[in-house]
Parts: structure tokens; C-alpha cells; sequence
């Protein structure tokens, strides 16, 4: 799956995948710490770029916390709303200039 961007684009199969992997996941973590990285480390070399109109403490701590655990590099861009209607190229652009490995907006 290359875009997750609406779940009702998902199969039901598929999702329940993502689910019961997600479950297995959060079972083998119970015994580590909360920012110890994961053994399997998923996201190793990956970098998740995050831009936002608003800030988002909770949103962002919880990536946050999410990439550290999984071995991952999280960078956050705060862009005024007048910039957001750009974002498209804005978005191209980064993905030039920095070849993240995921974009959330």
C-alpha cells in the first residue's frame, strides 16, 4: 500500500491486517520502556516529515514517540494557513529536497 488516505479505500481483509499487526506489536512492546526502540525497528533510515497549519501537541508527541520507538527520524514543519494553499508544492518540494520516506499533512 503506497497511500493510506481514507479507510474506506481499504479492504476489510487488509485492515483487519493492519489491526491484529498493530495488536502483536503493541503485545511484544509491554515489557520495554516507553522510549526504547523496538528490536525489529521497522523504520530504521526512514524519515517522516509533518506539516501542520495548527499546532498539535498530542498529535505530535504521539508520532513523535512512534518513530523513536520504531527507529524512525521525525521532522515537523508548522506553515501559516495562507501557506497551506500552496502545500501541494510546497509537499513536491520537500520530497526534493529531503527524500522523505512518509508526509503527513
Amino acid at each position: 500500500m503506497k497511500n493510506f488516505i481514507n479507510i474506506a479505500d481499504i479492504e476489510k481483509k487488509d485492515l483487519r491486517k493492519i489491526i491484529d499487526h498493530a495488536k502483536l506489536q503493541k503485545e511484544k512492546r509491554s515489557n520495554l520502556n516507553k522510549s526504547a526502540i523496538d528490536p525489529d525497528a521497522y523504520l530504521t533510515d526512514k524519515i517522516l516529515i509533518m506539516i501542520f497549519e495548527k499546532s498539535s501537541t498530542r498529535t505530535r508527541i504521539s508520532f513523535e514517540l512512534a518513530m523513536k520507538q520504531l527507529g524512525g527520524q521525525l521532522v515537523v514543519l508548522n506553515i501559516q494557513k495562507k501557506v497551506i494553499m500552496e502545500v501541494g508544492m510546497k509537499v513536491y518540494m520537500i520530497q526534493q529536497k529531503f527524500y522523505p520516506s512518509m508526509v503527513i499533512l
